[in-house]
């Protein structure tokens, strides 16, 4: 069974011709951002706490008309449709976005002492426009602990790290936000004097571009005419 014929569209046409005969504006509102989110049916700008089982039919439809689906968490929407009930459909705009990533170059080193061992360097990145970027360095070894020339050094490349990338993502315009994982194996360090160092040269980011359509949701048994 079509999901769509799961509810009466003709009671549901029934009740939204009734409510504009009596000169109300029937509409449905939307906004949802990553996991969270909602519909809301409302009667002359006025959300309805309580909805009917009819009024939970119509948000059902509005959702399913939508598309987003189990998807949802990663869309940034929001938009309106209203009854008309000459043409015995919703309508109005869908304003959303999904996320999207793109690359800034920058050129800065990070650097141990020459005889540190490790397996490899994991460099995570986090943070969001107009908040500070969160830089930690860890280092993986195995059968070993962690050593003391290695804690020495760490902070001083986290905020290096931080400082450069902070630079470099306040002049992108479209930045968003930032949440990276870079793992560097100990063979793609170069020696340089008593340094073993390696050059990161771009980042990922998400940015975020908002994008309008128009909505057309019919109130009829058959959807098509």
């Amino acid at each position: 069974m079509n999901e769509m014929e799961e509810f009466s569209m003709k009671a549901m046409q029934e009740y939204c011709d009734k409510l504009s005969e009596d000169g109300k504006k029937l509409s449905v509102y939307w906004k949802a951002e990553e996991e969270d989110g909602d519909l809301w049916v409302l009667i002359d700008d006025e959300e309805i706490n309580d909805p009917s089982p009819i009024e939970l039919d119509i948000l059902r439809v509005v959702e399913f008309a939508l598309g987003y689906g189990n998807k949802r968490d990663s869309y940034l929407t929001e938009g309106t449709v209203i009854y008309d009930p000459d043409k015995k459909c919703f309508f109005g705009t869908d304003n959303y976005c999904l996320p999207k990533w793109s690359e800034v170059e920058c050129s800065v080193d990070i650097c141990f002492p020459r005889g540190l061992w490790f397996n490899s360097i994991t460099i995570s990145v986090s943070g969001e426009r107009d908040c500070n970027i969160e830089v930690s360095v860890s280092m993986f070894i195995t059968h070993a602990k962690i050593p003391k020339s290695f804690e020495l050094v760490r902070s001083l490349n986290e905020e290096q790290l931080a400082k450069v990338f902070s630079e470099k993502l306040s002049i992108t315009e479209n930045y968003y936000r930032i949440s990276e994982s870079i793992d560097i194996p100990k063979t793609s360090f170069k020696v340089i004097d008593s340094l073993q160092c390696y050059t990161i040269k771009k980042l990922t980011y998400e940015y975020r571009k908002f994008e309008t359509r128009e909505m057309y949701i019919p109130i009829t048994e058959n959807p098509n005419s």
